[in-house]
């Protein structure tokens, strides 16, 4: 009977053991060379994402730091991808030789090389503020326009210039007027199919200061006035084009539903053989904040639009993403939909970009534990799923995070930059700016698919085929417990 107890007790301890190994496979092996490892990154929220038929693997690379060399205010980046995979970032900071000037600055990804770029000054030889950049492809030449306090005193003019691909800048030029005490900002370019160049930004009235409208640039040519009834602030627009090569614009728009009773809302224009009826997107009501709208569009020329809404009034305080879709076949949009709850109140920055099977992938900061600092968070809709995924943390840092920008390429990797103030990499606890990649696999069956981000590793997917290994460990020890089971039976005592 002893015998048999003591072989028991071994046959425990093997199974125990293989169990153990099979889980400290999946949680260290298998998720190496990760600033942030999967099994770490903490799910925000209650909903559930329901898919219909695949399973779904995230696969994040390191944080790297992309402003390296700055000691000041990094802020406001923009990121990019070219057909070759290639990556272009764009953004603001101090000139270190000059600290009362502000400059945009430049760095390349170059994937044959496997390494980022050093980083190069776009606003050359400009003496006052540059910032806001936003960036586009035009061909293989990288068009980039800002916001800059330019030369005349008060004034702020939108300016462009563009990189071709020896990695040449042409001269920068003016697209507006310089005119004093007139500011013109935020810009948004997008260039369409037919290779026609749009620019929006957001223009002071020379008569009202109070009152700030919509312009539009088509191919560098005069400006016109979109928001020619609009009584008060209409700011950060921003700008795509459809599959028509068509331009829609959307922005946010202060207005007064009762008097002494300030909202701001979404809205939306778009062209086709002349500019159409402007029309409000978003939910609207006394006390209400709908602010920093993006949209993308999906392969059917529908348009996803997301923003963040707040209401705050004596009674009641709410806080969250707001969504809405325009048909491209009816040219209309739909209602409205709460898609993710936010804690903090504060302004909220978001992005959003769709990748080639229209899965919908959002990046937004917010406070959900209540520390004082806002940290970066990922989700996504898939195109076959039925809600919105569970949040997941991007960066988890111990100090602010603002504005970050999405972007996919071909082969349908994610890339995000974003402005934080966190000792990522020991860059300090200045505002600089990071990056991190993310390679989201949807399938039905394992695989050790292989995909190269900007660390410069072969990044594998996580799984491994972890269900076929933690089947056939399943089943061998089964073999093992009948085997020396029967073998125990039979035994005499």
């Amino acid at each position: 009977m002893k015998v048999i107890k003591k072989r028991i007790k071994i046959l425990a301890i093997l199974v125990v053991s293989i169990f153990l190994m099979t889980f400290s496979a999946i949680n260290m092996g298998f998720t190496s060379n990760k600033a942030l490892q999967i099994s770490d990154l903490t799910t925000i929220g209650n909903e559930n994402q329901s898919v219909k038929t695949s399973s779904i693997k995230y696969d994040w690379s390191s944080i790297e730091l992309i402003s390296a060399g700055s000691s000041y205010v990094s802020a406001n980046p923009k990121i990019l991808a070219d057909s070759s995979h290639n990556l272009y970032v764009v953004w603001d900071d101090i000139n270190a030789s000059d600290p009362s000037d502000r400059d945009v600055f430049f760095k390349f990804w170059n994937v044959t090389t496997g390494n980022w770029e050093d980083n190069e000054t776009v606003s050359k030889n400009l003496d006052l503020d540059s910032y806001y950049p936003d960036i586009a492809f035009y061909l293989n030449d990288l068009y980039v326009v800002w916001q800059d306090k330019w030369t005349v005193k008060g004034s702020e003019d939108i300016l462009y210039t563009h990189r071709i691909p020896s990695g040449m800048w042409v001269a920068i030029n003016n697209l507006t007027k310089p005119n004093p005490s007139q500011i013109k900002g935020y810009p948004s370019i997008c260039i369409g199919q037919d290779l026609t160049v749009h620019i929006v930004w957001s223009e002071e009235n020379v008569t009202d200061s109070d009152d700030y409208d919509i312009y539009y640039s088509k191919d560098f040519h005069t400006p016109e006035k979109i928001t020619n009834n609009s009584a008060y602030e209409a700011t950060n627009p921003q700008i795509i084009c459809d599959s028509d090569g068509n331009p829609h614009i959307i922005w946010q728009e202060l207005y007064y539903p009762v008097s002494m009773f300030s909202s701001v809302k979404i809205r939306h224009t778009w062209y086709d053989e002349g500019w159409q009826n402007i029309e409000d997107i978003s939910s609207t009501g006394i006390d209400t904040s709908c602010r920093n709208p993006k949209f993308a569009n999906d392969s059917s020329g529908n348009i996803h639009a997301v923003w963040h809404y707040f209401l705050n009034t004596l009674t009641s305080m709410d806080s969250y993403i707001e969504y809405n879709v325009w048909d491209e076949t009816t040219e209309a949009w739909g209602s409205p939909q709460k898609i993710k709850d936010l804690n903090s109140t504060s302004y909220i920055y978001l992005d959003i970009a769709i990748d080639s099977s229209d899965n919908i992938h959002i990046v937004y900061d917010d406070d959900p534990n209540e520390l004082g600092d806002r940290d970066l968070f990922y989700m996504n809709h898939l195109s076959d799923a039925t809600s919105w995924s569970l949040a997941q943390y991007v960066a988890n840092g111990n100090n602010d995070t603002w504005k970050a920008s999405l972007t996919i390429d071909s082969s349908d990797r994610i890339h995000i930059v974003w402005a934080d103030e966190s000792n990522f990499n020991n860059s300090g606890y200045d505002k600089d700016i990071f990056y991190r990649g993310l390679v989201l696999t949807i399938e039905d069956k394992g695989g050790i698919p292989l995909f190269f981000l900007p660390s410069g590793e072969a990044e594998q997917i996580p799984g491994y085929n972890i269900p076929l290994l933690i089947g056939a460990i399943s089943v061998i020890s089964t073999i093992i417990i009948k085997k020396y089971s029967k073998k125990y039976l039979k035994m005499k005592i």
